[in-house]
């Protein structure tokens, strides 16, 4: 249980400091916004309902998957890897809290 407290630690951090960064808000938000407008351009005969869910799921898949190859590198560049890696928490509990953090932007 103790791995588990650590891993949702990093989570929260990621949340704090990565969801508001620009490649999340554009990839997350904008991209799934313009494919949506792209599609329903000339459409009069799609339900709202089915509209909605399919800008729903771009979001979440786009959010979700616009977190994890961003926080490793910047970690790198602010030097704050190194402090993360000799804390005590383990690699994969380290990992799954970034996998963590990335699932968690989608609910």
């Amino acid at each position: 249980m103790g791995q588990l407290s650590r891993s949702m630690t990093i989570v929260r951090k990621n949340m704090i400091i990565y969801y508001l960064k620009g490649p999340v808000i554009i990839f997350g938000v904008l991209i799934p916004a313009f494919f949506f407008l792209a599609f329903i351009m000339g459409r009069k005969d799609l339900p709202l309902s089915f509209l909605m869910a399919g800008l729903t799921s771009m979001t979440v898949f786009f959010t979700a998957t616009s977190v994890s190859p961003v926080i490793m590198p910047w970690e790198a560049q602010m030097n704050t890897l190194e402090r993360l890696i000799v804390s005590p928490i383990s690699t994969a509990s380290l990992l799954m809290g970034d996998v963590i953090s990335s699932v968690y932007s989608v609910s």
